[in-house]
C-alpha cells in the first residue's frame, strides 16, 4: 500500500511540474509588481511573478502547519 501511495504522489508531482513548465514557456509578458511601502516596481515575466507567489504562499502555509 505504501508503494501505491508513493506512485500516486510521484504522478501528481510529475503532472504539476509539466504544468509549471508549460505555464512558464507560454507566458512571457512582462508585468510590473509594486509593493506598498516602496516607490519603485519590480518588472518580471508573468510566470516568474506567479510561481514566486505560489512558492511564498506554500512556505508560509508550511510554517503555519509546522507551528501547530
Amino acid at each position: 500500500m505504501q508503494t501505491l501511495g508513493r506512485l500516486f504522489w510521484l504522478c501528481i508531482t510529475i503532472i504539476l511540474i509539466v504544468f509549471a513548465i508549460l505555464f512558464a514557456t507560454s507566458n512571457e509578458t512582462a508585468t510590473t509588481v509594486h509593493l506598498w511601502p516602496f516607490e519603485k516596481g519590480l518588472t518580471a515575466p508573468l510566470w516568474l511573478s506567479l510561481i514566486t507567489a505560489f512558492v511564498v504562499g506554500g512556505l508560509i502555509g508550511a510554517l503555519f502547519v509546522w507551528g501547530q
